[in-house]
């Protein structure tokens, strides 16, 4: 029996081998439906995939991106856990790529090639409902440093407004590396912006240099190369709240040469009688974690307990959750060395 299941393994394999796979017929829906949604002018891509032409001279890197999982971007593990808008590719889907690559990547039939989707132009939302712009052109030195600039837009708003989506959109993808944004009521970035009147925004590493209780500010959301704007539906709405404004770091990646960026906000409201459950972001950051060097053996965990700037701790802690939760996603983020993470919940019967 072993040797029976093994020769028809190789004959499978010889078999599937020799199948001519080509562009328009296997390889146009894996690239349009996964790639092309960033691989497109004016997207966060660095290069086109709207075509076989502009598919092809990439072929090489392209079987080496997908085989190593560096592509499309999805940090989850897809063995671990299953969650909303995952963007990855299938075993299938990684091997018909490498065997059109090896079979020196065939056109095809251009009638069966794929249809690329409708995307929406300025936007991967929509139509936006207001647009914050900064107020002029941000210089970017080339002194290759990083640059950690907050903006201040202010909103206005007399009443509580509800969101269903914010998006970031950069003005030049090559210099912004990514970016973070809240609300906040306190009115501190706007004084820490004043401080510096010749310079747009204020400088502020790792976060938004606030000294402001956590009930002063509200954390709506973020950007990085790939990552699409969440879009809150059915019930779930986001709040900004009266008289707040909207703060955005932006963190400029080292460059050699000058750079100049106007980058913007889009919101997209959501009537209040629309909204059942408010969604609210927690945002725990310790920005001087203490790890011995040449020790990959130490463990460490935050134990952040809702405070903003918690103490350090070595070894495992238990974070308690005030109140019931229904946790829809997680964000992990490192600005230096970080590499992977394991985010998990434990019931209080030790599930």
């Amino acid at each position: 029996m072993k040797k029976l299941i093994f020769l028809f393994s190789i004959t499978h394999f010889v078999f599937s081998q020799t199948e001519e796979v080509t562009f328009t017929e296997h390889i146009s829906p894996i690239i349009y439906n996964n790639c092309t949604e960033c691989h497109r002018p004016n997207e966060s891509g660095p290069m086109s995939f709207t075509s076989y032409l502009e598919v092809a001279s990439m072929a090489s890197m392209i079987v080496e991106v997908t085989q190593s999982g560096y592509m499309p971007p999805w940090p989850a593990d897809p063995n671990y856990s299953s969650l909303l808008g995952e963007r990855f590719l299938s075993d299938d889907e990684k091997e018909l790529i490498s065997q059109w690559v090896a079979q020196g990547y065939p056109e095809g039939e251009p009638s069966l090639e794929a249809p690329i989707p409708t995307f929406p132009e300025g936007s991967a939302v929509g139509e936006p409902d207001l647009i914050f712009t900064m107020e002029e052109d941000y210089f970017i030195e080339g002194n290759n440093y990083d640059d950690y600039r907050v903006f201040v837009f202010q909103t206005g708003f007399t009443e509580d407004k509800y969101i269903r989506s914010i998006e970031f959109r950069p003005d030049n993808r090559e210099a912004v590396h990514h970016a973070i944004i809240m609300a906040d009521l306190s009115g501190e970035g706007q004084m820490m912006d004043d401080q510096s009147p010749e310079t747009l925004g204020y400088e502020s590493f790792g976060g938004f240099g606030l000294t402001v209780p956590p009930s002063q500010y509200v954390f709506l959301g973020g950007y990085a190369p790939g990552m699409n704007p969440i879009v809150w539906s059915n019930d779930l709405g986001m709040k900004i709240p009266a008289g707040a404004d909207i703060l955005c770091q932006i963190h400029y990646a080292p460059s050699s040469i000058d750079e100049w960026d106007k980058s913007s906000i889009n919101i997209f409201f959501k009537d209040a009688i629309e909204v059942n459950r408010e969604v609210k972001m927690k945002m725990w950051v310790e920005p001087d974690l203490f790890i011995p060097a040449n020790n990959p053996e130490v463990v460490v965990e935050e134990c952040l307990n809702f405070a903003p700037f918690p103490m350090n701790y070595i070894g495992i802690q238990d974070c308690s959750l005030p109140e019931d939760w229904s946790i829809l996603g997680i964000l992990p983020h490192c600005h230096l060395i970080g590499q992977s993470w394991e985010v998990y919940a434990e019931t209080p019967e030790g599930e």
